[in-house]
């Protein structure tokens, strides 16, 4: 047989290449039987013994019902003959419709059945393999969770509930009743029970729904299911102590025993909500959804939903979530809230209170803006009413500013600064601002909104109870308003001056201001920096001040730039402007500040390019030493930087070269050329020989970087004395020389001999700054030539044997070539300097 007998039913031995049905109409009928691969009449076979015992406990018409179909799985088409002669229900019509045994008709059996052209739910063969992976995953591993459907559970507030729609709805009879529908969210993180090795929420791949404990037949309307994104989560979710929001005076961080649901709340969905309906704002507009062919549908609209229990006199509970943001471009950030009380509990105006944290972080570098709330009372629809504007947030953002300015110039009790890492409580009216640690509004990594129950203070102990809080508040909103659009202008100049014959001068400076940019940037984008340049250049033939007949060529060129941003914020605190920083310093604190703050930038150079001597007059004859074979070249580079990082950044570059180089006609000396006359002696007619080289070179190459930078102590908490004033200095120094070497001497017309060296040296300086001794000692190493490191030289020699002046043999060419090189390398310096390490060169 092609198939395997089990428990259940039958299995295929098989495995089906596609997932679809035979291309027989005969063979559909025995492969379209449900995943017991049973059909009606086998599964009464199969299960006889069954089947006999249960029937006779059940009464003849359930019987006949269980004799039909065995193992319930019949498929019935919801539009079939039999159940329009009944007139049937929409519960009645699909009361089978999911059933898989016969659920694939062919449009013949479908014809001859049911004499309609298609009932098929569906083409494909039913299987257990959900995901069609062919595969099957053995392990039961899942997060249960549990929701009680008893109607004295359907509360909202309690069981997952969190809102319910009632309507009176007219039925197909005439009759009106109220049906109800209930909003149920279940935190991913609330589970019941956790059954296998499930850890996290990382690969879930079913979801599987089962009720139980019903006594009869129900019916339930199940509208939607699905998963809710939260970018808002709920801080210290486990209560812990290290992470509890409490007030200050409080001695001790214990944590109170509150709990927290957040949650959010939409028009569509809690519209009608009770006791307080969900309304948007007063003047926000729903956008509009231009998807949508009509043009006239609107977006959904939502509030975040913060609920509060059993929150502690002086401590609060809050959401947050991550952000990457940058305040400095605006001037406002607004956001309505509403607060309303759990369950009627009495809650009265100023009882709690809403805060807004933004911050680097949650806990240790934040501002936080508090304000008192205003509690709407029950039944109201009036958008006034429930979004009051005393819960209005509005904050002046240099209110941030101010905040931090003061906490910076405060002391405490004993005289001291105000320690950073403490909170600072900065008040303006009603509302409070607290700033702890070095928060940024340039760089706004996380928003934090959440409730507190204000502690009691001995000052006004009538105006608080001291006593635990229920609260819902919503909010809804968060939004900066109002660009900050000071701007401001830009300018570039260019001045070229050209003196005569001798020199150019070049001169170009810009400068653009804080709030200055192009007409397509925004406003983000636009300088945060006054930023000035000027630049000089000037190249120079000093050999025009000596007179031309001197030959003189001194060319040089100097250059100088000077590159100044200062930056609209302070560095150190990236969203306090810097003007308000130097407006609350001394004269000697503004020139540090500036010291810091600003990106200054100074180059300098000089060079002297072939400096040389030519030669007037061609007819005198070339001598090995004569002024017009030398030439020398020298330049100095000089970079100066500063910055909010280095707190000095140089780097110095020498280089200078001397060369000499000679060069004449070859002339060779024959002493026998007028002696001897006969052509049988050429070989010693033609001896010849030069007494001087046809050509000298040499050049020295001298190459030395010198660089030392030394970055700034920005940490304020960094107590090592040493680095107080800087991370130390480090350097970086090369000191190169090259000499190259060349002779070619014709040694005879037929003998010729080349010879080329060069020898790389460094000249070691000692480790840091040079000065005093250590200068002594870089001066002895340079008289020295330095330490070589490289020499290589060739020597070619070339020669024409005169075989071709010997009668007979002038047709005869010999030439004979002689070439060697060398080369030598020093080993490393950590070896050289290393007595117990001996190469043996």
């Amino acid at each position: 047989t092609k198939f395997d007998e089990t428990t259940w039913g039958r299995v295929p031995k098989l495995q089906p290449v596609v997932q679809a049905f035979d291309n027989s109409p005969d063979a559909r009928k025995a492969q379209d039987v449900g995943l017991d691969g049973l059909s009606n009449e086998n599964e009464r076979a199969k299960f006889a013994a069954a089947i006999n015992l249960i029937k006779g406990q059940l009464s003849p018409a359930a019987a006949a019902m269980m004799d039909a179909d065995p193992s319930s799985d019949d498929y019935t088409y919801f539009r079939g003959p039999a159940l329009d002669q009944l007139n049937a229900g929409i519960l009645k019509r699909y009361e089978k419709y999911n059933g898989p045994e016969g659920n694939s008709k062919t449009a013949q059996q479908s014809q001859e059945e049911l004499g309609i052209e298609n009932s098929a739910s569906t083409s494909l063969p039913d299987g257990e393999d959900i995901n069609r992976d062919n595969n099957m995953t053995q392990s039961d591993e899942y997060f249960q969770y549990k929701f009680s459907m008893r109607p004295a559970d359907l509360v909202v507030g309690q069981n997952f509930i969190t809102d319910k729609v009632t309507s009176q709805v007219r039925l197909a009879n005439g009759n009106t009743q109220a049906v109800s529908w209930y909003q149920v969210r279940i935190p991913i993180g609330d589970y019941q029970q956790r059954v296998g090795g499930i850890q996290d929420f990382k690969s879930i791949r079913f979801f599987r729904m089962f009720m139980t404990n019903f006594a009869d037949t129900t019916v339930m309307r199940f509208a939607k299911l699905q998963l809710i994104r939260g970018e808002w989560r709920e801080f210290n979710a486990t209560n812990t102590a290290d992470q509890v929001i409490v007030d200050p005076s409080l001695p001790l961080l214990t944590p109170d025993n509150s709990s927290i649901e957040v949650s959010t709340v939409n028009i569509e969905e809690n519209g009608k909500r009770s006791p307080i309906p969900y309304v948007t704002p007063p003047g926000i507009i729903r956008e509009r959804d231009y998807s949508n062919y009509r043009g006239d549908t609107r977006l959904n609209e939502q509030s975040l939903s913060v609920t509060v229990k059993t929150l502690r006199d002086g401590y609060g509970r809050a959401a947050f979530k991550t952000a990457y943001s940058d305040f400095r471009s605006y001037k406002h950030l607004e956001m309505f809230v509403h607060a309303e009380a759990v369950n009627n509990q009495v809650l009265n105006d100023g009882d709690v209170a809403a805060f807004l944290r933004i911050g680097t972080d949650n806990q240790d570098n934040y501002y936080e803006y508090v304000l008192p709330l205003k509690v709407t009372s029950p039944g109201t629809t009036d958008p006034d009413a429930i979004w009051p504007a005393a819960n209005q947030i509005d904050i002046d953002l240099t209110l941030f500013q101010n905040a931090k300015l003061a906490r910076n110039s405060a002391k405490q009790a004993n005289g001291s600064p105000w320690p950073i890492n403490l909170p600072f409580t900065y008040s303006d009216g009603v509302r409070t601002i607290i700033v702890k640690g070095q928060p940024d509004m340039s760089k706004v990594r996380v928003y934090m909104l959440g409730v507190k129950n204000p502690l009691r203070s001995q000052v006004n102990p009538e105006g608080d109870d001291g006593l635990d809080k229920n609260v819902l508040v919503w909010f809804n909103e968060l939004r900066l308003t109002e660009f900050d659009e000071r701007g401001g202008w830009a300018a570039t100049g260019r001045l070229n001056l050209k003196l005569a014959d001798f020199a150019d001068v070049n001169i170009s400076g810009s400068k653009s201001t804080i709030g200055f940019g192009s007409i397509d940037s925004k406003v983000s984008e636009r300088n945060r920096a006054d930023n000035t340049l000027l630049d000089v250049s000037s190249a120079v033939e000093l050999g025009k001040f000596l007179p031309q007949k001197s030959g003189v060529k001194i060319p040089m060129y100097v250059s100088y730039s000077k590159q100044v941003s200062t930056p609209q914020y302070n560095p150190k605190t990236p969203d306090i402007e810097l003007k308000n920083a130097l407006e609350q310093a001394t004269k000697a604190e503004k020139d540090s500040i500036l010291n810091f703050a600003q990106d200054y930038t100074v180059r300098r150079g000089i060079n002297f390019t072939n400096v040389r001597k030519e030669r007037i007059n061609n007819s005198k004859p070339v001598r090995l030493w004569d002024i017009e074979n030398f030439s020398a070249s020298y330049a100095y580079t000089q970079y100066d930087h500063r910055d909010f990082i280095n707190q000095s950044s140089i780097q110095n570059t020498y280089r200078g070269s001397l060369q000499y180089s000679y060069s004449r006609e070859a002339k060779s000396y024959a002493p026998f050329e007028k002696i001897i006359k006969s052509n049988m002696l050429a070989i010693l007619k033609d001896f010849n020989f030069s007494i001087l080289p046809s050509a000298i070179n040499f050049r020295v190459d001298v190459d030395r970087l010198y660089s030392e930078n030394t970055l700034r102590n920005n940490d304020p908490n960094n107590a090592i004395p040493l680095l107080q004033s800087g991370y130390g200095t480090t350097f970086n120094k090369n000191f190169r020389m090259s000499r190259i070497y060349g002779i070619a001497w014709n040694l005879t017309r037929s003998l010729q001999l080349d010879f080329n060296a060069t020898n790389y040296s460094i000249i070691d300086e000692p480790d840091g700054r040079i000065d005093g001794l250590k200068r002594d000692t870089v001066w002895e190493n340079l008289k020295r030539l330095g330490r070589t490191t490289d020499y290589n030289h060739n020597l070619n020699v070339t020669y024409a044997v005169p075989i071709n002046k010997i009668p007979g043999l002038n047709w005869i060419t010999l030439l004979t070539k002689y070439g060697t090189n060398f080369n030598w390398q020093t080993e490393p310096l950590a070896t050289l300097i290393d007595p117990n390490i001996n190469l043996g060169n």
